[in-house]
């Protein structure tokens, strides 16, 4: 059987987009050892970028790639991931596989906790926002206000 390219794994990968796969960290620090031999790596960015919108932690693997390679990421003028090393050799940081493989990114780094909203303090800054910007305000009927005083009330007592 013939070896599947890293090509195929990141289009594989970005089909796929589960979290917590050896086969996907696997796939990741081969990536990693690719663009330190070759300095190639667009098919990191390709990955990346593929898995924006699938719910994957795209800023949790962006951190783990920037915390063992000197790859940095950003967003283009479009809103499309891109990424870049520093042409200064002394602005580069040190390509660290082996403590790559020892990590996967999903337990590099925490998810945080979601923060819980308070609904009456929101409701008071939005009223004082609207009184204190005396801006052109939308004008809605009163059944569309009572309906999303019912909407808010039914998230609050969720």
């Amino acid at each position: 059987m013939a070896a599947i390219s890293l090509k195929a794994r990141v289009t594989n990968a970005i089909n796929a987009a589960r979290n917590g796969s050896k086969a996907q960290h696997e796939l990741l620090v081969d990536l990693l050892t690719h663009a330190e031999k070759h300095g190639d790596y667009t098919e990191m960015v390709r990955l990346v970028a593929g898995i924006a919108d699938t719910g994957y932690r795209v800023k949790a693997l962006q951190t783990w790639v920037s915390a063992h390679s000197p790859i940095n990421f950003g967003e283009d003028e479009n809103g499309a991931v891109k990424a870049s090393i520093p042409k200064k050799a002394a602005k580069r940081r040190p390509w660290l596989l082996a403590e790559a493989a020892d990590v996967p990114y999903w337990k590099f780094t925490e998810e945080s906790a979601p923060k819980p909203v308070d609904m009456v303090k929101l409701i008071l800054a939005l009223a004082k926002k609207a009184q204190k910007d005396d801006a052109e305000l939308v004008e809605h009927t009163p059944d569309e206000i009572a309906a999303a005083i019912a909407e808010l009330t039914a998230a609050v007592s969720a």
